[in-house]
């Protein structure tokens, strides 16, 4: 953000800034703000990467990041699914929580082009039913969330008490 505001006063000076008198305070700024906001909108849409998940008929989780494989494990090692509750909604973002790594992935509601209504709830009641998923309470540093919830696996049951012990800091 830092770096949007320098390069938007350098491209205020170089193009807009007045040759003679005083410079209008106004026009600084509204030019200034327009500009800083131009390039913070481009650097999220050009950060943007289509993420895709793959479960094969072996229980391997594949995890996908602009075409590339990024992350590979088995079903059994998913610990739980953190989502807003399914009755609420639409779904806009998810973390699988696996014994190594969390992956969070996140549709950007705001821009259009990028987001697909219902993808995010059909993978949700997939994993939900195939794993036989329970809904629990997710923990944060403030106390149970009223809107996310932690979907255990049933073999990892044991886990959630250190999880609500800790606030959601650690599950191992």
């Amino acid at each position: 953000m830092f770096l949007a505001m320098i390069c938007s006063g350098i491209i205020y000076e170089v193009f807009f800034a007045p040759a003679y008198g005083i410079e209008s305070t106004l026009r600084f700024i509204s030019i200034t703000g327009l500009v800083t906001g131009g390039i913070f909108l481009l650097l999220i849409i050009v950060t943007i990467r289509k993420k895709s998940i793959e479960v094969t008929d072996d229980n391997l989780f594949k995890y996908y990041s602009g075409g590339k494989l990024i992350y590979t494990n088995t079903m059994d090692n998913l610990y739980y699914i953190e989502a807003v509750d399914i009755s609420r909604g639409i779904i806009g973002e998810m973390a699988f929580c696996f014994n190594d790594k969390k992956i969070r992935i996140s549709m950007p509601s705001h821009l259009p082009h990028f987001y697909e209504p219902g993808k995010y709830e059909w993978i949700f009641s997939f994993f939900v039913k195939s794993l036989n998923l329970k809904k629990m309470h997710h923990h944060t540093l403030f106390g149970k969330s009223k809107y996310v919830f932690a979907y255990w696996n049933p073999v990892r049951n044991a886990n959630y008490e250190i999880y609500s012990k800790s606030r959601g800091q650690r599950f191992l």
